[in-house]
């Protein structure tokens, strides 16, 4: 029996393992299986609403093991370090528990067909201090420490342990940072709502984009205007044509020498 692999269970692989189980797996035509180092699938452009609070992840999240035995197809967790194409194996890094306990040793897997479905990180454009001082939201993983670091800054806040305003900064106003704005407000309401002692103006947020207007993947022009008027109304700051240098500490340094600080950068 032929052996298909498809490595990376995001929108494009489940897609493809979903019809490769229906159509081959369950009828016993060739084995299946989908490798990927997360045990469940939720939707990358969701990422922001499981970051604010608005979605959770039991609710949302596919375990990909009940979904294969579902569907027709087999599932390995693991990490992809290499490529045997003179044996046709791939190569899956050894497993560990969060709190370091080995799990599986370093494993092969046989195939006949490879699909290598991996997708996509945030380009930090060689931005110094990105990666180090940025939340970007490609994982399930570093949507939940950017939830966790937004509730800790709102119950220091709320608590009167942190004065002054919230202060945030996405770059990149395209649909990931426009809507993690707009989540973002919506959070300090409902927070509040839920007896959390927020000023009303507590948000001081901004978003940077270095195209000339927001969501610049818009085809129409009043479609990205209605975008920016809405912001507007949130009370979001909204920096077009800025140009993003350096990300530190203390927040974003622009290509006109400008220091637009936050205490939370997202990098979208």
């Amino acid at each position: 029996m032929k052996k298909i692999v498809v490595v990376g269970g995001g929108a494009g692989g489940m897609e493809l393992i979903t019809k490769l189980g229906k159509t081959l797996g369950k009828k016993g035509k060739a084995e299946i299986t989908l490798v990927d180092i997360a045990n469940h699938h939720i939707w990358k452009p969701l990422l922001h609403e499981l970051a604010t609070g608005s979605l959770d992840e039991g609710t949302n999240a596919v375990d990909y093991q009940v979904h294969g035995a579902n569907k027709g197809y087999l599932y390995q967790r693991g990490a992809l370090t290499g490529i045997d194409r003179e044996n046709r194996q791939i190569i899956l890094a050894p497993l560990y528990s969060a709190d370091g306990r080995l799990i599986l040793d370093e494993r092969r897997l046989d195939y006949d067909y490879l699909v290598i479905g991996i997708g996509a990180i945030s380009n930090d454009f060689g931005i110094p201090g990105v990666k180090e001082h940025a939340f970007t939201l490609d994982l399930t993983e570093q949507a939940m420490i950017l939830r966790e670091r937004i509730q800790d800054q709102f119950m220091q806040h709320a608590s009167g342990q942190r004065q002054g305003k919230m202060k945030v900064a996405i770059v990149g106003a395209g649909a990931t940072g426009v809507e993690m704005a707009a989540e973002l407000h919506h959070m300090t309401q409902t927070l509040r709502t839920y007896g959390y002692k927020l000023e009303q103006d507590l948000l001081d947020l901004t978003i940077v984009e270095a195209s000339d207007s927001v969501m610049p993947a818009l085809p129409k022009s009043d479609l990205r205007q209605s975008v920016h008027d809405k912001l507007l109304e949130l009370g979001v700051k909204v920096s077009t044509s800025t140009m993003v240098t350096e990300v530190t500490k203390q927040g974003l340094t622009t290509k006109d020498g400008q220091l637009i600080e936050a205490d939370l950068i997202g990098y979208s």
